[in-house]
């Protein structure tokens, strides 16, 4: 994607293919066509489910209002994908089983959402469809759940619609379109470099070519709050250009960073825990990149204060969530969903955290309430890459 004030999005030259699903490693280049209708499912079983993910499930996902517009905008991305309803059911069987051994039911509902999505990628052509990218995401967070690799699956899906190649435009257009900006924005987030640890496949910066592209059009980039993280899209600026530039100048932009978008108390204080959280994270990196446990060199964040001074926010920050959130008033608030990532970027300041024994039971009595809480769906150990396991960390 590349900023323009044309329409952006892919257009096909050729006729369009779909890669296969079925085993997704990185450079997957082979292609598959279909001939046989959609397969079918009996609705009996799957609107219940559905419905009951719509209200339920769903939540998991997401980190603002109980009771927002997310859940009549899937429905009416169920009327364009009919993979939409199958997968929600599969996610909430999952759910309800607690994400841990996949019943019968998640299993054919999961192979049949597969292969509908596919035959829905084929027929859409050269258009993108919001229905289908929000299917993709979703079937990614069926792998999400189980703590399986899904970053191959979104590469293919980048790829289908030739996302990563900045010479195409897409179409339709995104800018005037809500419901495909809203299903290009859910994927953005899911690739964001930091947020996936283990992961097989890099990220494909899709947050920072989307952000360049809104820069051609009228008004600019859509700021204000993204619904998945909760966080402020200004600040996942920041996350998704990590990639792309110097550590300190990270860090330094994080540091800096504020807004007065912030609707409430707890909001504030939510946005300044992904605010240190990145800025430790990025010095983590460094100094894994370096091979030493040593802090970044002084110069490179002469502005910034030193990691002890930023953990004891973070963990200050994580901790005035947690605590403003389980108030009665505060109900209807999914903020307490998106600790997750600061929460295991503060866990993993080993050095500190001994130093700080009062801090670390801190960290562990809030790691401890956020599984009772639910949070428990994300497995919070160490993944590897030769366990073939990747742990969503937003």
């Amino acid at each position: 994607m590349q900023p323009s004030t044309r329409p952006i999005g892919p257009q096909y030259a050729e006729p369009p293919v779909v890669y296969d699903y079925s085993h997704a490693p990185c450079n997957l280049e082979t292609t598959i066509t279909f001939t046989a209708p959609p397969p079918t499912y009996d609705s009996r079983i799957t609107q219940p489910l559905f419905r009951n993910f719509l209200h339920s499930g769903l939540r998991l996902f997401y980190k603002t209002q109980s009771n927002t517009w997310i859940q009549p905008f899937l429905v009416d991305m169920s009327q364009e994908s009919q993979s939409i309803p199958i997968v929600g059911a599969a996610l909430q069987s999952l759910i309800s089983n607690g994400g841990e051994n996949m019943p019968i039911t998640t299993m054919e509902c999961l192979d049949i959402a597969l292969k509908t999505f596919r035959i829905e990628n084929v027929s859409c052509g050269s258009l993108l469809s919001p229905g289908a990218i929000c299917a993709g995401v979703f079937l990614c967070a069926i792998y999400l759940l189980q703590a399986q690799p899904y970053t191959p699956y979104l590469r293919m899906m980048a790829d289908v619609y030739q996302l990563t190649n900045p010479t195409v435009t897409l179409v339709p257009s995104p800018e005037k379109n809500p419901a495909l900006q809203h299903a290009l924005e859910y994927m953005a987030v899911v690739d964001l470099p930091c947020l996936v640890l283990g992961r097989l496949c890099p990220s494909l910066g899709l947050w920072r070519r989307f952000r360049q592209a809104q820069d051609g059009w009228e008004g600019g980039r859509t700021m204000g709050v993204e619904t998945f993280t909760g966080v402020h899209r200004g600040l996942l600026d920041i996350y998704g250009d990590m990639m792309h530039e110097e550590i300190s100048v990270s860090v330094a932009r994080l540091w800096g960073w504020s807004s007065d978008e912030a609707s409430d108390f707890i909001q504030r204080h939510f946005w300044d825990a992904w605010r240190f959280a990145g800025i430790v994270d990025a010095r983590r990196r460094a100094r894994c990149q370096r091979g030493t446990g040593n802090s970044a060199a002084k110069d490179e964040t002469a502005d910034v204060p030193e990691d002890e001074f930023i953990l004891n926010k973070l963990i200050a920050a994580n901790q005035t969530v947690y605590a403003h959130s389980q108030q009665p008033q505060n109900e209807g608030l999914l903020v307490i969903n998106g600790l997750l990532f600061p929460l295991v970027t503060a866990s993993l300041e080993v050095s500190y955290l001994k130093r700080n024994p009062e801090s670390k039971r801190t960290l562990d009595d809030l790691l401890d309430e956020a599984w009772e809480t639910g949070l428990d769906y994300f497995d919070m150990d160490h993944a590897t890459r030769c366990k073939g396991v990747e742990l969503a960390v937003m």
